[in-house]
């Protein structure tokens, strides 16, 4: 029984490789999950976010993952991506993910570690022609931005909204059908680097129907804030991909009420000659 229980071990191994990688030929792979091998696109939307300013695009992607329950079915497979593994909800996974939801309508794509600058060619083009292969119906990045890349600047940040963009006059007319109160805009100008917008350009030049949802942010760390307005904006434009805000906004209110609380201390410690003391009395009320 020892012997045949190794034996079938070894079977199952060969049967889930994708192939040996021959990464000196081919830089960048887009690897089925064994079990989601057979993936059928139907009318499928891929919405992609990476490490942006808020990092707004991971913040969301995570939420959509979680809210609509959507399983692995691919990971990005290449020797430019930082090696690593995460350990994420009791699990390990591969930091370059594609999720799906249980119709294939919504993909979702998220990276949490850093990819080289010289890997963005091969990445963005490894996954357009996967996308193009599935013939995925549109191919959607949602990023934080830094609000001097959207025009208009600086009025952008007077009452902050998602930005949409697209080469479609169509989108501009939905928007403008289904806005309430300019709750959403097409800029004048928006520039959008790095694997987002490679991606994007590549989309172009191979058809494949594109647009981004960028929000203006100035916060290096995550801004909840900044994702829940993006996730509003997706839900409109992405009927299946439409969640609750909710969570994040609450998240929003707890960072907002800890900076106010470190503000008021910065305050007290500048006028105040003994700072032991007063750091001592309110740290527990800060981190409560």
């Amino acid at each position: 029984m020892k012997k045949q229980g190794k034996y079938q071990k070894k079977k199952n191994f060969e049967r889930n490789s994708r192939r040996n990688f021959d990464l000196s030929d081919n830089y960048t792979h887009i690897v089925p999950i064994p079990s989601k091998r057979h993936f059928t696109c139907n009318n499928t939307v891929m919405i992609s976010g990476f490490p942006s300013p808020g990092m707004i695009g991971t913040i969301v992607c995570a939420h959509l993952i979680e809210e609509l329950r959507m399983h692995q079915i691919a990971y990005v497979h290449s020797k430019y991506i930082m090696p690593g593994v995460l350990w994420v909800g009791g699990k390990l996974r591969h930091p370059f993910r594609i999720y799906s939801n249980q119709d294939n309508s919504v993909c979702v794509m998220t990276c949490d570690v850093p990819v080289l600058q010289t890997a963005i060619d091969s990445i963005s083009a490894s996954i357009t022609n996967w996308c193009g292969e599935n013939q995925v119906d549109k191919f959607l990045v949602v990023s934080g931005s830094y609000p001097e890349n959207i025009q208009p600047f600086p009025y952008n940040l007077a009452k902050r909204t998602a930005f949409i963009i697209e080469g479609d006059d169509h989108l501009k007319r939905t928007v403008q059908n289904n806005g309430k109160d300019n709750e959403n805009q097409i800029p004048q100008f928006a520039f959008i680097g790095g694997l987002s917008g490679q991606m994007l350009s590549d989309c172009v030049v191979r058809f494949i129907q594109c647009l981004a949802i960028l929000v203006p942010t100035l916060n290096f760390s995550p801004d909840p804030e900044g994702a829940a307005l993006a996730i509003e904006t997706l839900g409109r434009i992405v009927p299946n991909a439409k969640v609750s805000s909710s969570q994040l906004r609450q998240e929003a209110e707890i960072i907002k009420k800890q900076l106010s609380e470190l503000g008021k201390l910065q305050y007290r410690l500048a006028k105040s000659g003994d700072s032991k003391d007063l750091m001592r009395d309110d740290k527990g009320q800060i981190y409560k």
